[in-house]
This record gives C-alpha cells, sequence and structure tokens, in this order.
C-alpha cells in the first residue's frame, strides 16, 4: 500500500470514530436517561486519541508512549463494554479488567525494553482489548432484551468482539512479518473494514435502543394515570374500541368512591391522593393480568372484564369490598373506612364502549341512591357487601 493510502486511513478512521462519537454524544444530549450512551462516545473518543498517539509515536515508541496508547486502547474497549453492560443491567467485573490491564502493561513492558517488537506489541494490546470486551458478552446474551433493536445490538456486539480477537492472530501469523503501516496486510485491512462497518450499525442499533424505550415512556406516560399507574380513559377506549365485546371483555363494572369529597374536605387533598392511590391498588392486585383496570378521572374507575360470568365478576367485587373494609385507609382516624358504590353491566355483541359506560354509569348512581357500598346489577337487585360476601 502506498503512502498516500496509509495517510488516508490514518486522516479517515479518526474521523469516522468521531463522527460515531458525536452520534452518541448528541444521543446522550437528548435522551440524557441512557447513560451508556455517553460511555460508548467516550470509548470511541479514546480510540480516537490512541489511534493518534500510535501513529505519531511511530515504530519504535518508548515505554512511556507504547504504554499509554495500550492503556487507551484498553480504557476504549473498557468504557464500550461498560456502555452494553448498562444497556442490558449487567457489570462489568473490576478484577478481571484491573488483571488484563497489569498483565497487557507487563507485556508491553517487556516487547519495548527488553525485546523490542511492535508487532507483538500491537497483538498484545488487541488481545487485551478482545478480553474486556469478552468479559459481558454472555451476560449480555442472557439478560433480558426489551426491543429488536436490543437483539441486533447484542449481536453485533458479539460479532465485533469476535473481530477483535481475529486482529492478534492475523498479526502474529501474517508473513513475512509485517514493517511498515498495518493497513498493508490485507487480512488486517479487511478486518478493520467489516469492525469499523458493524460497530457503525451498533451504533445506530443503541440510539435506536435509547429511542425506542424513550418512545415507550411517553406512552406510558400518555397512557396512564400519574397517581395510580392505571391506564386512563384515553387508552381505555383505545383497548376497548370499536366493541368491547369483539376484544373479548365480557362484563363492565363501573365504580365511584363514597363521600370522596368529604374526605378531600377533612383531611386535605394530599390525603384524598393516597386514597384513591390504595383503591387503585387494591383494583389491581384483584383483577386478572387479562383483564383492564382504569381511572377515568376523579374517584371514578372502571373495571373490564374479560371472558367471565355475572356471577364472577360479582364475587371479585365481594373480595374488592372485602379488602376495602380491612385496609388501613390514610385519614389519620382508625374508624375512617372508605367504601364504594359499583354498577355492573354484561356486554352486548354490538354495543360500542360509551353505550355500555352510559349503562354501567346510571347503575352506579342508582347504588348510591340506594344506600352506596353496593353494588348495583343490571336487571337484579342491589347487592350489599354483606350479602355479596354471603354469595362469594
Amino acid at each position: 500500500m502506498h503512502a498516500t493510502s496509509f495517510h488516508y486511513y490514518a486522516v479517515a478512521i479518526p474521523v469516522f470514530l468521531l463522527l460515531l462519537a458525536a452520534a452518541c454524544a448528541i444521543g446522550s444530549f437528548f435522551l440524557r436517561a441512557h447513560r451508556y450512551l455517553l460511555r460508548q462516545a467516550s470509548s470511541y473518543a479514546l480510540v480516537t486519541l490512541a489511534f493518534a498517539t500510535d501513529i505519531f509515536g511511530g515504530t519504535n515508541p518508548g515505554f512511556f508512549v507504547a504504554a499509554g496508547a495500550a492503556s487507551l486502547y484498553l480504557l476504549a474497549a473498557v468504557y464500550a463494554a461498560r456502555a452494553i453492560a448498562i444497556r442490558m443491567g449487567r457489570t462489568v467485573q473490576s478484577y478481571a479488567v484491573w488483571t488484563i490491564g497489569l498483565l497487557m502493561l507487563g507485556g508491553i513492558a517487556w516487547y519495548t525494553l527488553h525485546t523490542p517488537d511492535p508487532i507483538a506489541r500491537r497483538a498484545i494490546v488487541a488481545l487485551s482489548m478482545a478480553m474486556v470486551l469478552s468479559l459481558v458478552v454472555p451476560g449480555v446474551w442472557r439478560a433480558p432484551q426489551r426491543h429488536t433493536a436490543d437483539r441486533i445490538a447484542v449481536t453485533l456486539f458479539t460479532l465485533a468482539t469476535l473481530l477483535m480477537w481475529m486482529r492478534p492472530v492475523g498479526l502474529l501469523t501474517a508473513t513475512p512479518a509485517p514493517l511498515g503501516p498495518l493497513t498493508e496486510i490485507t487480512f488486517l485491512r479487511v478486518n478493520l473494514m467489516v469492525l469499523l462497518a458493524v460497530i457503525a450499525i451498533y451504533t445506530a442499533a443503541l440510539i435506536a435502543c435509547a429511542l425506542a424505550d424513550s418512545t415507550a415512556k411517553l406512552r406510558a406516560e400518555r397512557d396512564h394515570d400519574g397517581l395510580t399507574n392505571l391506564i386512563n380513559r384515553r387508552a381505555l377506549e383505545e383497548v376497548c374500541t370499536p366493541t368491547p365485546y369483539a376484544r373479548g371483555f365480557r362484563v363492565l363494572v363501573m365504580c365511584d368512591l363514597d363521600h370522596f369529597k368529604g374526605i378531600n374536605d377533612q383531611y386535605g387533598h394530599a390525603a384524598g391522593d393516597e386514597v384513591l392511590r390504595q383503591f387503585g391498588h387494591i383494583l389491581q392486585s384483584l383483577v386478572r393480568e387479562a383483564d383492564v383496570t382504569a381511572r377515568l378521572g376523579g374517584d371514578e374507575f372502571l373495571l373490564a372484564l374479560k371472558h367471565t360470568t355475572i356471577e364472577q365478576a360479582q364475587k371479585l367485587i365481594a373480595r374488592i369490598q372485602a379488602q376495602m373494609a380491612h385496609a388501613c385507609w390514610c385519614p389519620p382516624e382508625p374508624q375512617q373506612q372508605v367504601t364504594a358504590s359499583f354498577g355492573m353491566v354484561r356486554l352486548r355483541a354490538q354495543e360500542h364502549l360509551q353505550e355500555a359506560l352510559q349503562r354501567a354509569d346510571q347503575l352506579m348512581y342508582l347504588a348510591k341512591q340506594t344506600g352506596r357500598n353496593c353494588l348495583q346489577v343490571e336487571g337484579e337487585p342491589t347487592i350489599n357487601p354483606d350479602a355479596a360476601l354471603t354469595t362469594a
């Protein structure tokens, strides 16, 4: 390879790495919760600095220059390993990193001071980086993967690690031993180009992971009530429309806390919020995972029950009322109890959600008019807690 080609590589590679570092840094700035992007940006910046040190140090640098460049390369591998480890909820074993680093510096000292050999030095550095990257590979494969981008990132990180393992093999088996720039060796040149392509796609996958998480978080904030963490009316309409029956729902229950305004007036809105939070937790703890629990607003809640009968739904309400009766509510007086009124309807095959909500809402207000703390089922007499418990 001609000198002009070597100079091209010496400029193109640092520029390429700095562009990747800038992409990760920008992503980290706008997606602050994803600190692994900053780790990855630091890794690319350190490789660039180490590459420049290696280039300007020449073929036979002094020990401090060689050790400094090697340390920068190793630190870059550590940051890269920590980036994927943080993303996947794993850690990097510090004692293993220190052991690899000390062994690397020992090898650099030997092949700089005792038996000068630039190829052996480079092989030791590449081997040390491959070992550090390999520390996290088993862990990230076992980690739960939230998005398709996670699987892509883990696969590409593993591929980059394998390519890094090939570099010391290519250095030590090259014949004749290279005396000029490493880019003159075809195997290493191809290895480097493939490695750069892999880490470019890997960087895009890491940024995609951060974007996917941020999008999911925004969607969760949009669809969930911030106080109770139940889904809100907008999300309920999305889950149950156009017809709840077609989505598998069979029973709809509207519930409203009794005398909730009095709780706010007597104990304050903080106590009222805690009551809402506790009631939401009771509902969510007793319904099945397939069912839907929503807060419609204020102290109104809704249960949409899948593939269940009216009798089974009545037993569920009885359990809710029993747990409410034994709960320790936020208001300071021990005798203060919180109750709720319930309205229950069977869903019809072609009925729209709003129609079913209107019917359940009317029954709920009927339950309030008939004494509160009771269940009103469409077409059946009012059920109070004691009767419901007897039935259950």
